[in-house]
Parts: structure tokens; sequence; C-alpha cells
């Protein structure tokens, strides 16, 4: 099989052979239909990297994002509300004093910076821990332990020993919660859910470090990265200085034309498929390449530019499709549209301090980002 071909097997670190579907059309059949199965306990499930596959397996724990069916639709409405866009406007002004506080300090120092540490490390790190309820205190132990479990550097002991770390700590968060409830997502669910019996414990530690990690990691990737694409398209940059009304548009444009999480939609056959005219048998991995589908030419007209005014503007995959699409994307999008709103009027003139083909890029995490981002306005 040519290696262009849009439906194709591709080898695995582990020599397993899964199929990689890319076109766009293919990407979201493999999404939608429930054939192809997102339980990572299925013989066959693709295991991306060692380290957290085998380590999650051998704890026997997994996320209703690693469910299907009845499973996954009971535990995600329990988390649902909480990222409603009702929800999530709730945390826009305190995103705003956040951000504001943040790039007033920068502007007081008056020297150039990193954006990735003093921005975009931040903000997600701090609304991902305000909407879970976890203390101010803790919030760069949570950091360092994520940025070591999305390496793709760390052992299957060094992850054992991080997914260790976070269930040890949100069960002690967990029982503080049962004893001194606060206005919080943990609080809720402990004694909305949990302690009436239609969640046990071992699921809401779960569902808590989902939203943990996943409610961070990528919109840290999307601030720096949207950021540097922006200032790499000087008349795109130019274009939101003068309307920052375009932003909203803007954003789906960015989360498209980057996909930064790209490894995290795999699948494996439950039965006998055709996908683009290939025939995948029953209990193979599949992984859906989002990244490639959001760059398809027979989709998306002209899709290597960035061009909010397209059609289909928002029918990317970069928040995933179907019924496991990421609950947290009205949040990441709040997120992005204050952060860039507030660079946008503060610094104007906002550019990098390095070369671009001189900055590093995170070739070791499942998460594409860049280590640093030097800037000076």
């Amino acid at each position: 099989m040519r290696s262009h071909e849009p439906v194709r097997q591709v080898t695995l670190w582990s020599g397993e052979k899964i199929w990689a579907v890319s076109r766009y059309r293919d990407v979201r059949t493999v999404l939608t239909d429930e054939r192809f199965s997102a339980d990572i306990t299925r013989e066959g499930f693709p295991l991306m990297r060692p380290s957290v596959g085998l380590a999650f397996r051998s704890m026997g724990r997994r996320n209703f994002m690693r469910m299907d069916g009845p499973e996954h639709i009971r535990l995600r409405k329990m988390v649902a509300q909480d990222f409603n866009a009702k929800s999530v406007e709730r945390w826009r002004p305190d995103i705003e004093k956040l951000t504001e506080d943040i790039i007033s300090r920068l502007l007081a120092a008056g020297k150039s910076f990193d954006l990735v540490s003093e921005i975009a490390e931040q903000v997600p790190t701090r609304v991902v821990c305000w909407v879970l309820g976890i203390p101010e205190r803790d919030q760069s132990y949570f950091r360092g332990l994520t940025q070591r479990y999305m390496s793709l550097q760390s052992t299957p002991e060094e992850t054992r020993h991080v997914v260790e770390s976070l269930i040890g700590y949100l069960d002690q968060l967990i029982d503080v919660k049962r004893e001194q409830p606060a206005d919080d997502m943990l609080s809720r669910l402990v004694h909305e859910h949990m302690l009436p019996g239609d969640l046990n414990q071992e699921d809401l530690n779960a569902t808590a470090r989902l939203i943990l990690v996943a409610g961070h990691e990528s919109s840290v990737s999307m601030i720096s990265m949207g950021t540097l694409a922006l200032l790499e398209h000087e008349d795109k940059w130019e274009a939101l200085r003068r309307d920052p009304s375009q932003l909203p548009q803007a954003i789906e444009e960015l989360l498209r034309y980057l996909t930064v999480v790209h490894q995290t939609t795999v699948r494996v056959t439950t039965e006998d498929i055709e996908v683009g005219g290939v025939l995948i048998p029953a209990g193979q991995g599949v992984i859906a390449l989002t990244s490639s589908a959001n760059r398809d030419g027979s989709f998306f007209t002209s899709p290597d530019t960035i061009d909010w005014e397209r059609e289909r503007l928002r029918q990317h995959f970069a928040f995933g499709y179907g019924p496991h699409h990421c609950l947290g994307h009205l949040l990441a999008k709040l997120e992005l549209q204050v952060v860039f709103a507030s660079l946008l009027r503060t610094m104007p003139g906002l550019r990098l301090t390095v070369p671009s083909d001189q900055l590093n890029f995170k070739s070791d995490q499942s998460i594409t980002g860049v280590a640093r981002l030097p800037v000076t306005w």
C-alpha cells in the first residue's frame, strides 16, 4: 500500500500494525460510527505510546472518554453542565482580570518575556483549577505532573508514578469536598452524584484527572502556537488589531489550521467495516488523523492558508467530533478570546525576539507546542 493513500496501515512503536485514516469524510466516519470503539479495555485498542497506555491498563482505571455507549453518556452528562455556555460565560470576568493582571505586570517590567511560561501556561492552569476547585497553592504542582504525563519520553514507570500521585491527591481533595463543599465542579459531583451513590469515587477521580490534564494542556499550546501563527502572518495580526470583533472566527480558523491535539482520536473496530474503500477487519486499531483531515483540500478550500472568512469555518476536528467531542471546547475558546484580545489591545506591536526557525518545538509531547516563545512589544 502506497504511503500517500488516505486509509493505510502504519506501524506503532510496539511493532503493532494499525490503520491510519486521513481524509476528512473518512475521519468523520471513524469518529461517529459506533463500530469504532473508544474503549481502551477492548482487545486490539492501540496504545500510541508505551508509557500512558501500559500504566493506564495496569492500574485498571479509565475515564469516560475511553468508554462507549450508555456508560460514556451517563458519566459525560454528570460533567456536561459545568461546560455549557452559561457555566463557561460566568468565568469570563475572572479570566479577563487574571489576564489583565499578568499583562500589566509584564508591561510594568518593561522587558521582553517568554509568552509560554508567563501567559500561555498561567491562564489555562489557573482556570482549570478554579473549575475543579483545586487550591491555588497546588497549581504549580499539577503543572509539573501534567507535563511529565504528556511527555513522550516518560517511561511507563514514570507515568505510573505521575498517575498514582494525581490519584492520591485527588482522593484527598474529594474527602475535603465531602466535608467542606465549595462552589466548584468537584464539590458538586461529590454531593450530587457520589454521595447519593450513582458515581463511585474511582470514576470521579478519573473524571477529575481527565479534566485536569485535557483541560489545560491543549489550551497552553493553542495560546502559544496561535500567537506564533498570527505573528508570522502580520496581515492577520493587523486585521485583528483593527477589528477585534473578528476574533471568534479567527480562533475557529486557528484551531483548524494548527490542530495541536493529534494523538487522542484512536479507536478499535468492533466488526468488519469499510472506510474509504478499504475493509478494516474487526479488532483492528485505528487512528483518525484529525490534523490531516483539517488540511484536506477536497473539503477545505486552500487548507494551508489562514482564512477566517472561508466556508465550513466551524466544521473542523480540533476538538474531535461525534459523541466524544471535547466537553471543554467553549471554555478553551473563551480563554483564547480573552488572551488574544488582551494582547492585541495592550501589546499591538508584539513581535518575536528571535527568528521563528530558532524556536524549539515540543517534539517530546503528544500535543504540538513550542517550548518557549520569546517576545517583546
